[in-house]
């Protein structure tokens, strides 16, 4: 991914990484990948496991229903959320599948970084990444709606790409994903003392709406959480 700054009308110029800084970029990922997946514990079948006493590790999603909502979760993949229906609408808010997507949470700033999918043990700084993947049903007709911090009020739609809100233009607690075909709202609120950033990530029928800490050595002493609610 290539990022820059311009106004429209200038010329806008970008230097490119030289033939050998690529080639290095790309063995460094590429051997990082290598050891990530060499450590990485793969999730037990439940077959194999099934007669281990006082032990049972399900892959049939778990519901969870209130007056408004009806939730699925996996527990075999650390009890991910893969459905989100509004049921006085009977709408489907996650776009998810059983290995992705859905509501994931990251230990660091890297896409579906450690303990996305495998046990993990935190060795340095944690960020932690909240990134639910959102259905579109109406691609063309929704939008994203808040107040920042500074009181300006924001609009964006999927045509502006990929969005990073920080500073003053944060987000002040609350942001909504609005279908203006349905009429429905998804609001999303929370502590602004613990986001440091947040992310709009348009795909074809999907958005993701994320939420960044602040990057910070954890303990057990000192713990570090999200505290969020949707609606």
């Amino acid at each position: 991914m290539v990022e820059a700054w311009g106004i429209d009308g200038e010329e806008v110029k970008i230097t490119m990484p030289t033939e050998s800084e690529v080639f290095n970029m790309a063995s460094a990922s590429e051997a990082q990948h290598r050891e990530r997946m060499g450590k990485a514990k793969l999730l037990p079948d439940a077959a194999a496991i099934s007669g281990i006493k006082g032990f049972e590790l399900s892959k049939t999603p778990v519901e969870i229903k209130g007056r408004d909502w009806l939730l699925k979760v996996v527990p075999c993949i650390g009890g991910r959320m893969i459905s989100m229906i509004h049921l006085p609408s009977a709408t489907q808010w996650l776009h998810s599948r059983v290995e992705a997507d859905g509501y994931e949470e990251y230990s660091s700033i890297e896409y579906r970084s450690a303990g996305c999918s495998e046990e993990y043990q935190v060795v340095g700084m944690v960020c932690l990444r909240v990134h639910p993947t959102f259905t579109l049903l109406h691609p063309a007709e929704v939008l994203v709606v808040f107040d920042s911090i500074d009181g300006t009020k924001h609009e964006i739609r999927p045509e502006a790409g990929e969005q990073t809100l920080e500073g003053d233009i944060l987000p002040n607690g609350e942001w909504m994903l609005v279908d203006k075909c349905t009429g429905l709202g998804l609001v999303n609120r929370f502590d602004i003392n613990q986001v440091n950033k947040c992310m709009i990530h348009w795909g074809s029928r999907t958005v993701n709406l994320e939420l960044w800490s602040v990057e910070r050595p954890v303990s057990v002493e000192t713990p570090w959480r999200f505290l969020t609610n949707t609606r």
